[in-house]
């Protein structure tokens, strides 16, 4: 798999070539500043983790002269980050949502980087991977998925993890898969569905009715809420006050295609979208057949 990126900026440039020559593990901070769709350097850099998540990815760049160069993109990668990664990024990774820490004693502890068990385990690791790595390789290729529901790139992201329990210890194995299994059935249930999509839909035409120019969020975020729908209450406990969803989905529907931006209504500055009332019923239509 390959793909043609044009200009480059430096931290792309230099990420590229580190995974393709040291084959690094890229942790990522901040990743929510991935969601700059505006930003070079960020399209650039999200080429190389969207494509690279999958072993044999390739990535293809212009080097000295303009001469093409093929560069590896596929690293193991994780991101950081207190908003979610886009829907395209999101797609290629296992979520894991931190919960905010209670105990100030634990929030306040700092890892020791120089103690001893780390270097050990670093050593080890070196070891392992050095004298047992065609063992790994064969495992991984005769490792099949452990159920149904589990294939696709579902199935492509665990079964690294899976082959390494499995190497490690038979019990993590078993936990590892468990935890896999009960993963993926958690997020195939969050996906929208075409119901989900159709009732979305119903409510934001319902909205423009009071407000045909300018949409508040807010006001469409408790109008969801009313529906008591499971979609929708689950999107807002797992985003907290946090709207994004709410713009992730207008944009999943190609109802919007900008930011939010601050509308005085009623004496009050609300975050709005500029919606288009005749581009909602026509897609809701498209939906119901």
């Amino acid at each position: 798999m390959s793909r043609f990126e044009g200009r480059e900026t430096a931290l792309a440039a230099s990420t590229i070539r580190l995974i393709h020559s040291n084959h690094i593990t890229c942790c990522v901070d901040e990743a929510e500043s991935l969601g700059r769709a505006s930003d070079e350097n960020v399209q650039a850099l999200l080429g190389i983790y969207n494509s690279g998540y999958k072993q044999g990815a390739k990535l293809m760049k212009c080097g000295q002269q303009n001469k093409v160069e093929l560069f590896e993109s596929y690293s193991p990668k994780a991101f950081g980050g207190i908003a979610a990664l886009n829907d395209t990024t999101a797609s290629r990774c296992i979520t894991l949502i931190m919960p905010p820490v209670k105990n100030r004693q634990n929030f306040n502890r700092e890892v020791n980087s120089r103690d001893k068990f780390f270097m050990q385990l670093r050593d080890q690791l070196y070891i392992h991977m050095l004298t047992d790595f065609e063992a790994i390789l064969e495992t991984y290729s005769e490792l099949e998925s452990p159920s149904e529901a589990m294939n696709g790139r579902d199935w492509e992201m665990w079964k690294p993890l899976i082959t390494l329990a499995k190497a490690i210890d038979p019990m993590l194995c078993e936990t590892i898969t468990v935890l896999a299994l009960a993963m993926t059935k958690r997020q195939k249930s969050s996906d929208f569905s075409a119901e989900d999509d159709i009732e979305f839909l119903t409510v934001v035409s319902l909205q423009l009715e009071n407000f045909p120019d300018y949409l508040p969020v807010q006001k469409l975020k408790d109008a969801l809420l009313e529906t008591a729908s499971d979609t929708f209450i689950a999107l807002s406990e797992n985003y907290g006050n946090n709207n994004r969803w709410i713009g992730s989905w207008l944009k999943r529907l190609d109802l919007v295609h900008s930011a939010s931006i601050q509308k005085k209504i009623g004496g009050f500055n609300l975050r709005c979208y500029k919606m288009e009332k005749l581009k909602v019923l026509h897609r809701l239509d498209a939906l119901k057949g």
